[in-house]
């Protein structure tokens, strides 16, 4: 029987012709599709694998019988595929409804999920929980907390950073409803905004607006939103059975929100054909997509799968993006230009003529002004490290060609020395140091510059410092040089004549007969009675 159905198998996929299947012709290096299909004439049902450009998704195949189905055992290893489909190094952020994790247990339990599904950024809505109790999500791989409480009964967000993700907090936005938290920051270099939605059950006029005018206030290309928004886009194809064909008020909003920041639904641009749901409503025996993450381009570009997982641990599916990150280097921090560079003529006169360049080549009627903005500060950003890269490899080119100068010139003075060869490597020398001497200057300053940002506040400078001195204090001597120093000691008391003092130190010398039986030389050094001490001491 199973040479049967490979037989078959191999038949069908050589049958399917390209007017068939359209898709076939750009099959290239995107994204993979299951796609079931029935071969009546056999009485066969199985699955075969294809693979879709986005660009083709976009189409509207009407001669392609291939049924936009999932497989029985798609949703059983739903986590196992969403897991093999993130590299180690990918970027996971998990959306989830957690109703409510008031119980150490659940709360426990959420954890220990994340963590299994190694979660780098979670995105936690309707938590129930105060100001406090948010904080005591901060525990295990959790580094950073970001939340908004209403009260210990309902709604509540939250957002939760894995303690090795670089992530440096630029500013926080949240409403007094617990409704949602944003956050702007740098991640792996680069500005970003994440935010955690919880939309209201019925609709709210202000809801949308408000939010829409916190996120406009962060200039950020990087924009990723995850949540339950509890509204759907399409109740067509979000919605099973579809309750109405027409479109609410609060699918309406959400889609004049969307456009108005240019955010796209991420798991419908990567699953174009395929339906799922994140929720089950019990009164009304209807499965939804209430749960979905909005990412803009620049993220939705990044993005390697988004999936729904099974609903295991609440009532909602959780929701897992995977984006790839610019690299994975994760002690990266975002560009900052030399301000140094501005008392250069040559640099200004480079940069000057780099800006004019790109005005009168890009600066046309039809431009979008931010557009262009947005572009030159890209193409200032590329000329500025051009300009210190060429310089850098000059001065090393430089280093190079004195140190051989100076050695060929020392060699010839060896063999024959002369006036001329003399002042050679002289000037050779004097021009060596003044390089050194450029190059130390710009170290200590920027060792100065990081000095006064960060040397009162407690962060990797000051543990650096901390853990030398801790380093230096340690005892690293032997027994005989820390004798020694114990006697330099009592020599000073006894000169000073703070006997009390002798006396407390002599309570702990009473069980140390190594330093009563020391040698004859060390007691004249001394010249204490130890014997009387001690007996005074115990007096």
């Amino acid at each position: 029987m199973d040479w049967i159905i490979a037989e078959r198998r191999d038949f069908l996929c050589n049958s399917i012709s390209r007017e068939d299947l359209p898709c076939r012709a750009v099959c290239r290096r995107t994204r993979r599709r299951w796609f079931c299909i029935n071969l009546v004439a056999f009485g066969i049902h199985f699955s075969v694998l294809e693979t879709f450009t986005a660009a083709a998704c976009s189409h509207q195949y009407t001669g392609c019988n291939l049924s936009p189905l999932k497989t029985d055992f798609g949703k059983e290893n739903d986590a196992t595929q969403s897991r093999s489909k993130c590299d180690m190094n990918d970027l996971k952020i998990v959306s989830l409804n957690v109703k409510g994790i008031n119980n150490m247990i659940k709360r426990q339990s959420i954890l220990t999920f994340l963590k299994k599904e190694n979660t780098k950024i979670a995105l936690l809505s309707e938590t129930h929980l105060t100001d406090i109790e948010h904080l005591k999500l901060r525990r295990n791989w959790v580094g950073q907390v970001f939340y908004s409480s209403h009260n210990s009964k309902s709604r509540g967000v939250a957002i939760l950073i894995h303690r090795s993700l670089p992530f440096t907090l630029e500013k926080t936005m949240s409403d007094s409803d617990g409704r949602y938290v944003l956050i702007s920051g740098y991640l792996y270099g680069e500005h970003i905004l994440l935010g955690c939605i919880y939309g209201p059950n019925i609709y709210e006029a202000t809801f949308f607006p408000k939010l829409l005018s916190d996120i406009a206030s962060v200039h950020t290309p990087y924009i990723v939103l995850g949540g339950d928004f509890n509204c759907i886009h399409d109740p067509c194809v979000d919605q099973s059975p579809p309750r109405s064909t027409t479109i609410s008020r609060k699918s309406l909003r959400l889609r004049e929100f969307c456009q108005d920041l240019e955010l796209y639904d991420t798991w419908r641009v990567t699953n174009p054909r395929e339906r799922d749901y994140t929720f089950f409503s019990q009164p009304h025996q209807t499965f939804s997509r209430i749960d979905f993450f909005l990412s803009s381009r620049m993220v939705l570009d990044r993005v390697r799968n988004c999936s729904i997982s099974t609903c295991t641990i609440s009532d909602h599916s959780p929701v897992i993006l995977c984006i790839s990150p610019p690299y994975a280097d994760p002690a990266s921090r975002h560009w900052r230009m030399n301000p140094s560079l501005l008392s250069y003529p040559s640099f200004i006169d480079d940069i000057t003529d780099q800006w004019n360049l790109f005005m009168d080549t890009n600066k046309t009627p039809d431009v979008n002004p931010s557009l262009l903005w947005e572009t030159a500060k890209a193409f200032i950003r590329g000329s500025v490290i051009t300009y210190t890269t060429a310089q850098k490899k000059a001065a090393i080119k430089e280093q190079l060609h004195l140190e051989r100068t100076i050695q060929q010139t020392e060699l010839q003075c060896k063999n024959a020395s002369s006036r001329a060869l003399s002042k050679k490597l002289e000037a050779a020398r004097s021009a060596l140091n003044q390089l050194l001497t450029r190059q130390a200057e710009s170290s200590i300053f920027f060792a100065k510059h990081r000095l006064y940002q960060s040397g009162n506040k407690p962060g990797r400078l000051l543990a650096r410092l901390t853990k030398g001195r801790m380093e230096a204090n340690t005892i690293s001597e032997d027994q005989q040089n820390v004798l020694t120093l114990v006697q330099t000691v009592l020599t000073l008391m006894v000169k000073s004549g703070k006997w009390s003092s002798l006396r407390y130190l002599n309570r702990s010398m009473h069980t140390h007969t190594s330093l009563l039986n020391m040698h004859s030389e060390d007691r004249a050094l001394l010249s204490i009675d130890f014997h009387s001490c001690s007996s005074l001491s115990m007096a």
